[in-house]
């Protein structure tokens, strides 16, 4: 079955809480486990999941504007996003279903570098810095590895680079 989320939401409302949150969990699971594959945690990768929020955006949309704060990750359901220059008409590069970005100024509160825009209709699911915080909390050794990640986005700053990845599997375009 395609993803559908009115009646994904629609089955939610029908059914316990515990297994909306199961559904939530299956849901998502192949769109964060790339991001967060090396923390070995289910429990945490079931916590991940039922906080993240799906928007949906039109085409022409913008989800990120140059200049804000990074304070959100955004993960890739369905549908295509462009990110564009400031000029708002140079696309830099396209990101699909199953693929994530924003991680870089999420992860060290910077400043976003360029704008993304929806190309297609699209359903992303959007993780708030203050979430992962409060995560980190409940899962000490998760805490370690998050700021890690920080750790190396602060030594590495790729929010300057217009440079693609090389890799064709590249799943993420981290100057955003």
């Amino acid at each position: 079955l395609e993803y559908n989320p009115a009646t994904y939401e629609n089955i939610k409302l029908q059914v316990p809480a515990a297994l909306a949150k199961e559904i939530d969990y299956e849901t998502n699971k192949d769109i964060i486990v790339p991001m967060f594959q090396s923390f070995n945690s289910l429990g945490f990768l079931k916590k991940l999941s039922y906080a993240l929020k799906t928007i949906h955006y039109a085409p022409g949309d913008y989800i990120v504007y140059r200049g804000t704060i990074g304070d959100e990750m955004y993960f890739i359901v369905k549908g295509r996003v462009a990110v564009v220059a400031a000029d708002k008409h140079t696309v830099l590069k396209r990101v699909e279903k199953g693929q994530y970005f924003g991680e870089a100024g999420f992860f060290v509160s910077k400043v976003r570098q360029f704008n993304v825009r929806a190309e297609t209709y699209c359903y992303i699911c959007c993780l708030q810095k203050s979430t992962l915080e409060k995560l980190k909390e409940k899962f000490a050794t998760i805490k370690g590895k998050i700021d890690e990640i920080s750790a190396q986005y602060e030594r590495e700053p790729k929010e300057n680079s217009t440079e693609e990845s090389e890799s064709e599997d590249d799943d993420t375009f981290d100057i955003i």
